[in-house]
């Protein structure tokens, strides 16, 4: 069937795609937008007019009735405040004013006032200023933004000082100063105004100095020389204009009786005023419709009517409108355009949708086919055939592309696998008692993997290895679970001794003795002791040694009357007659610092300050961040002679014991800064835990049994098996399978290794398929399974 397709797509030429779509696309948006422009164009120009004249009427309404509101709001409260006695009081320096929280509650209720203020027939002064009504308040006042209120006080016309006090929400003083003034409220039209009016009075508009706005003041005449004034600024109705707007573009603006602008929209300038005035000379008599006006390059329609506010004022509102922006009024009529439109659009939809299908059709097979290169499913990859060059030239290099990813993918996974097991080798090459250890850790990890997979308990339902992927996966784990070992010192992986380091320092000890060997010579020579002294005291020596040379194997537990037994034999003298700071390297000389005058008597067996290697850039932080746990000893070494030879079990001091087991912490250090591929992002995780213990005993981050993925536990008992019964290592005779799986059963029982795991891999016998191709010989004894099981 799908031979039969491609010989039928192979009859058609392909023809470009961009033509079929751009051609498609231009029939029919400009036959649906002709006939749609034509009818909006129709019933548009007669409801131009109409439309604006309705909104412009509605708007003089609106600012005709909020001016009044303001004005009536404005003269009741500073009417209220007339007979309030806590006007009468004078402002005083550093002490409140009872008026303050009648202002700041006045102001908080009324938003656009911006300054309520008493002036005194003495020069004096007393304002209160709401910082919250403009946002270059604070910048003008220079101060912070946690200010809200600013008082301004001049006591009087003598002084020629004023202070200023600013004020949180809370009324506490934030920060004062004071200045030279020159500011007398006397001199003010809203104070003489007041002063000759029984009743309110309203100022004229005048530009704020502050507010750098226009304002008008309102005052009120309290008796005793005492004026109330309130600032209301202009910009609040700037904003209401901007909010009555018809369109975007469209000018709101208020004159006053002197043709001067009040306030007006943000789009609105001062040139735009002049520039209106000289093209619109009916501007002197008021427009009884909108009269066509061009500003600028734009047509525009205008109109300016008069708004009585109180009845002996008269002010002036006009509207510059945008004719091209006039479409919202005619919502009504367009919709007979767009059923029109939609008419033509339904007969255009069978043709649009059968190009589209032919379109898209082959595009979602390329998508199909994408998603199997995605999942690297690449030998079922087809070729889609189709009508339309371009697609059909994509699919054919899509096919190219797909072969060429398939080849560079198998060629990068065979070097990253080739240098991780390079990788494995080198570290394994590095000492020659490891051997082969991380490739057959690797080898036995697969083995397990696979046979657990295939189990039936509960525990492993979810782990499966189902594909390469996730075996390669698993396998890389293993094989880079002791990557971190190539920092690790090779003398202190291979320490076989106590006295250790790159040498065995035995021989330094021994020297000592002979020494005192040969010193207990020449005092029986010289006659100081007798020749049974010398026997019996050369002998003590030689016994000494012996045991000391017996301990310095680590061979059995240390207790504690041997290790009194090593002090003792360390605090024996002798007498060193040369400088033991020369001949040094740089960095060793740093330890030696002490200079002693020779000869001069030391112990045996010493621990001395320049036995101690500082810890020298290790970066606590990064350590903790990483999670690992492992207390970290104080020093880097301590090469202390005692130090070493006391250590009970084994041979390594616990700063080596430290350095060992670094290794995990710079496995996961090195695995986790590496950009693994999707297909590899569990490689740390799976390497880093090969040394955790189910019962958080292990480390480096102690981590317990929920924390630890079935893949570590499998490589963590990998990889003691491994290491018990490895038949290449020098140091041991390689262990028989028998004791190999006891000791692991003992770590089982104690709650460090996974039960589960050991008994399949006891069960499923593959401890003996690693055994019979890794293992000697002689190493494959009999093994009860069933009796080893039992006790699981």
């Amino acid at each position: 069937m799908t031979k039969l397709k491609n010989k039928i797509f192979d009859i058609f030429v392909p023809v470009s795609i961009k033509f079929s779509i751009v051609t498609n696309f231009i029939v029919g948006t400009l036959f649906i937008t002709l006939i749609a422009l034509g009818v909006q164009y129709h019933y548009g120009q007669k409801l131009v007019e109409t439309t604006v004249e309705e909104s412009f009427n509605k708007i003089s309404i609106h600012v005709s009735d909020r001016l009044k509101s303001i004005d009536n709001r404005i003269i009741d409260l500073i009417t209220t405040h007339k007979f309030n006695p806590v006007m009468k009081k004078k402002p005083i320096v550093g002490r409140k004013h009872r008026a303050l929280e009648v202002f700041t509650s006045t102001i908080k209720r009324n938003p656009s006032i911006y300054a309520m203020y008493l002036g005194y027939d003495n020069g004096g002064f007393y304002e209160v200023i709401n910082m919250k009504s403009s946002d270059t308040l604070h910048e003008k006042y220079d101060v912070e933004e946690n200010v809200v209120w600013t008082i301004i006080k001049i006591l009087d016309r003598n002084s020629s000082v004023r202070y200023l006090e600013f004020l949180d929400k809370d009324l506490n003083i934030v920060s004062s100063k004071y200045e030279q003034s020159s500011y007398d409220p006397r001199s003010r039209p809203w104070y003489k105004d007041a002063t000759n009016s029984k009743e309110a009075i309203k100022t004229a508009p005048y530009k704020f100095a502050n507010l750098d706005g226009m304002g008008v003041t309102y005052g009120n005449y309290l008796g005793d020389g005492i004026v109330l004034a309130i600032d209301i600024s202009l910009a609040t109705m700037s904003d209401f204009l901007e909010r009555q707007k018809i369109t975007e573009n469209s000018s709101l603006f208020l004159l006053d009786e002197r043709k001067e602008l009040l306030f007006y929209t943000s789009n609105f300038t001062q040139e735009r005023l002049e520039r209106f005035v000289s093209s619109h000379p009916q501007l002197d008599k008021v427009d009884e419709k909108f009269q066509p006006y061009k500003d600028g390059c734009s047509e525009c329609i205008s109109k300016v009517i008069e708004i009585n506010v109180k009845g002996d004022t008269t002010e002036y509102l006009g509207m510059i409108v945008p004719k091209d922006e006039i479409l919202a009024p005619y919502q009504e009529k367009l919709l007979y355009a767009l059923y029109i439109s939609l008419v033509v659009l339904l007969l255009a939809v069978p043709y649009i949708y059968w190009t589209s299908i032919m379109i898209i059709r082959p595009v979602k097979k390329l998508i199909k086919e994408n998603e199997k290169v995605k999942n690297r499913q690449y030998s079922q990859v087809e070729e889609v055939k189709t009508m339309f060059k371009e697609i059909d030239d994509f699919a054919k290099s899509f096919i190219s592309l797909s072969e060429e990813i398939e080849t560079n993918e198998y060629s990068q996974r065979v070097l990253m696998d080739s240098f991780f097991m390079t990788l494995a080798s080198v570290l394994d090459a590095k000492s020659s008692y490891s051997g082969s250890h991380s490739q057959r850790v690797a080898s036995l990890t697969d083995l397990m993997a696979k046979e657990i997979s295939q189990s039936k308990l509960e525990k492993f339902k979810d782990f499966h290895i189902d594909n390469q992927d996730q075996r390669r996966e698993l396998r890389t784990g293993a094989i880079l679970h002791d990557c971190g070992k190539v920092v690790t010192p090779e003398y202190v992986i291979d320490k076989s001794t106590k006295l250790e380091t790159i040498y065995n320092r035995i021989h330094e000890i021994r020297t000592r003795f002979e020494v005192l060997h040969r010193d207990l010579h020449i005092e029986y020579l010289e006659n100081k002791i007798s020749k049974e002294e010398l026997n019996k005291r050369q002998k003590e020596l030689q016994e000494d040694f012996s045991f000391i040379a017996s301990v310095n194997m680590g061979g059995e537990f240390l207790d504690d009357k041997k290790i009194e037994r090593v002090k003792e034999i360390g605090s024996k003298k002798w007498t060193r007659y040369f400088d033991k700071s020369l001949g040094l390297s740089i960095v060793e000389s740093l330890r030696y610092r002490e200079t002693t005058v020779t000869p001069k008597e030391e112990n045996l067996l010493s621990d001395d300050k320049e036995h101690l290697v500082e810890r020298d850039g290790f970066d606590m932080k990064s350590y903790e961040q990483y999670g690992f746990k492992v207390p970290v000893p104080e020093f880097k070494f301590n090469l202390g002679e005692i130090y070493n030879l006391c250590v009970q079990k084994g041979t390594l001091t616990e700063e080596e014991r430290f350095i060992i087991n670094e290794h995990v912490m710079m496995t996961i250090n090195i695995l986790e800064s590496l950009p693994f591929p999707e297909d590899l992002l569990n490689v740390s995780e799976y390497a880093g835990g090969h040394h955790e213990c189910l019962d958080g005993s292990g480390y480096p981050r102690q981590l317990t049994e929920k924390d630890i993925s079935i893949p570590s536990r499998i490589i963590a008992i990998a990889d003691i098996f491994e290491a018990l019964t490895a038949p290449d290592r020098p140091y041991k005779t390689p262990m028989k399978l028998s004791q190999a799986l006891n000791i692991i059963y003992y770590h089982v029982r104690d709650g460090k290794l996974d039960k589960d795991i050991f008994r399949l891999f006891l069960s499923s016998g593959a401890y003996l398929e690693y055994g019979k191709k890794h293992l000697k010989e002689e190493q494959l004894d009999e093994i009860n399974v069933e009796e080893l099981l039992s006790k699981l």
